[in-house]
């Protein structure tokens, strides 16, 4: 059984901490392995990759929210700053309709912009008697 295991020397491996015990009827199968993902490597021309967790969590919110995956993109918390929420619902029916997803309701946005960035509903003097509405608390990252 000793003479059925080949050792692979730690040396010969770029990673040090690493060596591997295997039967040299495992070598052939392992062998086409591994030139089965070079070979794969080479018409990609780059590793495939997993988003991690992060990135999910982001993802599911976008897909979940578009209000939320509008505001991750646009809008930040300051509490000195306001938006005019007419200006805000132009530029969000864009993204929706540039990003081909449902709109939400005035109510799911006054929900996702007070819980996660702090945001209030607000009146503005915009002069000669005339008041604006406005979102205060955020304003847009550019």
């Amino acid at each position: 059984m000793i003479n059925d295991v080949k050792r692979v020397d730690e040396t010969a491996s770029p990673f040090s901490h690493a060596f591997f015990i295997m039967p040299k009827k495992l070598l052939n199968g392992f062998l086409n392995f591994v030139l089965d993902g070079l070979e794969r490597l080479e018409r990609q021309k780059d590793f495939s990759t997993t988003l991690g967790s992060k990135e999910i969590k982001d993802l599911w919110i976008r897909k979940s929210n578009s209000v939320m995956a509008f505001c991750m993109d646009f809008v930040v918390e300051n509490y000195d700053s306001f938006i005019s929420k007419k200006e805000f619902r132009k530029k969000y029916s864009a993204f929706c309709k540039k990003h081909q997803v449902k709109s939400k309701s005035d109510y799911v946005i006054k929900r996702t912009l007070e819980e996660m960035y702090g945001a209030s509903e607000e009146n503005r003097d915009v002069g000669m008697s005339k008041w604006e509405k406005v979102w205060g608390g955020i304003k847009w990252i550019w």
